[in-house]
This record gives C-alpha cells, sequence and structure tokens, in this order.
C-alpha cells in the first residue's frame, strides 16, 4: 500500500509526517478531526449505567446474558488498555476512553449490514491502539471474536507496529476471525500523523467496515462445524 512520509525541519526538530491508504499516493490526507472526549451511543444490556461507559465481562465467567430479539445482534467493544485516550465510533455512535482508565468496555446492539467504524487515537507522547469487538452468540451465549487490533501492546504504537498489524487483519480468510460468528471485517486501512521521534506517530486513525450477517450464530467459537475457507 503506498505510503507518504514529508520531512518537516522545525527549529532542528525533524518532524515526520505519514499516510497510508492515499487513493492517489500523491499526497498527505490530512487526518479528521477527534470527536468530543464523551460517549455518545446507546449502551445496552446488564453492564451498563450512566450512559458513559460499562463494567468490562470477566471473560473467565460462563456468560448469561441473552442475545436481543430477531432485529439486532449484541456487541461488545473492549478498548485498550492503552496510556491515551481512544475514540470509537460505529455508525454516528462515539465510545470514548480517557487515558485516566486503561481499558473501557461499551456494549452496543447493531442491526445485519455494513457498518463503518474509525478508531482514533491521539497524544503528543505517542498513541497506542488496542481493540477487540466481539459478538454476543445466539447459542450458549458465547462471545465470538469479530475484530482485534493492538498496535504498541499498552505503550506507543511504532510504524513496524502499525504494519504488521495491517498485515495480520489483512491476511484473515475472508476478513473473518471466527468463522463461527457472523461478521466479516471489510475495507480495512490506517493512517498516521506526525512523529517528532521518526518512529512513534502522535495519532493515529484506523477504519473498517463491520459487515454484520444476518444468520442466526449456533455453534461454540471456533467449532470445526463452521466454514473456514
Amino acid at each position: 500500500m503506498p505510503r507518504v512520509i514529508s520531512l518537516v525541519f522545525l527549529g532542528g526538530l525533524v518532524l515526520v509526517s505519514a499516510s497510508c491508504g492515499s487513493p492517489s499516493g500523491a499526497e498527505h490526507v490530512p487526518l479528521p478531526a477527534v470527536p468530543a472526549p464523551q460517549t455518545r451511543a446507546t449502551l445496552v444490556g446488564p453492564r451498563c449505567e450512566g450512559g458513559q461507559r460499562c463494567d468490562c465481562r470477566d471473560e473467565g465467567t460462563p456468560e448469561s446474558e441473552q442475545p436481543p430479539g430477531a432485529a439486532f445482534k449484541r456487541f461488545e467493544v473492549r478498548v485498550g488498555p492503552s496510556q491515551n485516550p481512544l475514540w470509537v465510533t460505529v455508525d454516528d455512535m462515539v465510545l470514548y476512553k480517557s487515558e485516566q482508565r486503561a481499558t473501557d468496555c461499551f456494549y452496543i446492539d447493531l442491526t445485519p449490514g455494513k457498518h463503518p467504524v474509525r478508531v482514533h487515537g491521539k497524544r503528543e507522547q505517542g498513541v497506542g491502539v488496542a481493540v477487540e469487538i466481539n459478538e454476543l452468540s445466539g447459542g450458549g451465549p458465547w462471545w465470538y471474536s469479530s475484530f482485534d487490533y493492538n498496535c504498541g501492546g499498552g505503550g506507543p504504537c511504532d510504524m513496524d507496529g502499525l504494519r504488521g498489524e495491517q498485515s495480520r487483519v489483512k491476511a484473515l480468510p475472508r476478513g473473518i476471525l471466527d468463522p463461527c460468528g457472523s461478521v466479516k471485517i471489510q475495507g480495512f486501512n490506517w493512517r498516521s500523523g506526525t512523529m517528532p521521534d521518526a518512529l512513534h506517530p502522535q495519532e493515529i486513525v484506523v477504519d473498517f467496515v463491520l459487515d454484520v450477517y444476518k444468520f442466526k450464530t449456533e455453534h461454540v467459537p471456533g467449532s470445526d462445524k463452521c466454514k473456514k475457507s
């Protein structure tokens, strides 16, 4: 994928600006503005109170929550761990994790169809990006892994990490993380901002589409009964 790097000399400091995925590869594409530092979404389920965030489920405890009605599917958006603020937008909903908390969770209902998702991190000291999206099954109930991305391992992400995560996500067979789930990842792309140390971007934007299929899920996550090719 074409990537443009621009060098700007300012008071003896080299500022590096990079972009990835520009349609023509001919010029740097400005990054979008970060949303306001607040959550604006309809959060659902027994773990959510107050409208700004939810308690994260205990991944070691059997699930008791039931999925919503046939018109919707329920998703967990786990944001972090990271030392910096992170925004995740799904359609017109904004999910915000502040730098005061390493990890936040959000539970939302989505209709079958295509939902644009953007992950946006920004911090002068460097940005780490970590997001998981999981789907609540119609059987079990269980949670299927729909998307996961971790660049920086809790610390600042570098360019090698960005390229490595891009390769890993794009290598998913048919864009599917768990073939027993009903979600496909499409249109994955990322962009980065200035890098004062020529290594760690101060801003990262990750875009993709969460394509949610209508069929009812029924098998244990990772089951051999699910189509894998």
